[in-house]
């Protein structure tokens, strides 16, 4: 049996990764500061930019796509530790629902933000997530996949934004790629 993966949804995700520091805009911020003893450690002020290393962030939102032309829904989460300026590693876990299925998944995802650009963050992530299929079948199985989004600032700390993702999921040896597209909301501490 052959499997046809389609490449250009991670040729274009693999574009963005080696175009990130192009696309970059740092803030700069033009006024002086005091110097620190040397002693002192300097850490990210989360509140100012909450992208930066050591900051956290909730992101929540709804899971909507299709399956064999029947809609899905569901909630999805995760709390998200930015390792560096910008890069963040998540851990993920959603409830998806269809017909007769109940879909449990829990798993790992790195993040890339981008900008601002034009009042949005953009962000690029590749994630994989293991699964628990429950209802008309009871099986386990993996997905992964990339997926870029944009957001913008929404209301106090919160973002509003939408991520668009191309998913292979492999279930006892089955395969299948699909499209799926998110609203969520994301807000640093």
């Amino acid at each position: 049996m052959r499997i046809r993966v389609n490449a250009f949804p991670l040729f274009l995700c693999g574009l963005i990764f080696a175009t990130l520091p192009l696309l970059s805009v740092e803030q700069v911020n033009t006024t002086s500061e005091k110097e620190l003893p040397a002693d002192e450690v300097v850490t990210s002020d989360c509140a100012r930019f909450p992208f930066g290393q050591g900051c956290l962030g909730f992101g929540v939102g709804p899971v909507i796509s299709t399956q064999n032309s029947d809609f899905v829904y569901g909630v999805s989460g995760g709390l998200s530790y930015f390792l560096i300026d910008r890069l963040a590693v998540a851990l993920n876990g959603g409830a998806v629902f269809v017909k007769s299925d109940k879909d449990y998944s829990v798993g790992p995802a790195l993040t890339y933000y981008i900008g601002p650009v034009a009042g949005y963050m953009i962000t690029a992530s590749v994630g994989a997530r293991k699964h628990f299929l429950r209802g008309s079948v009871n099986v386990d199985g993996w997905s992964y996949g990339p997926s870029l989004g944009a957001m913008t600032r929404f209301f106090g700390p919160a973002y509003l934004g939408i991520s668009v993702g191309y998913y292979t999921s492999v279930f006892n040896g089955y395969t299948h790629s699909e499209w799926s597209w998110s609203p969520a909301v994301f807000v640093p501490f």
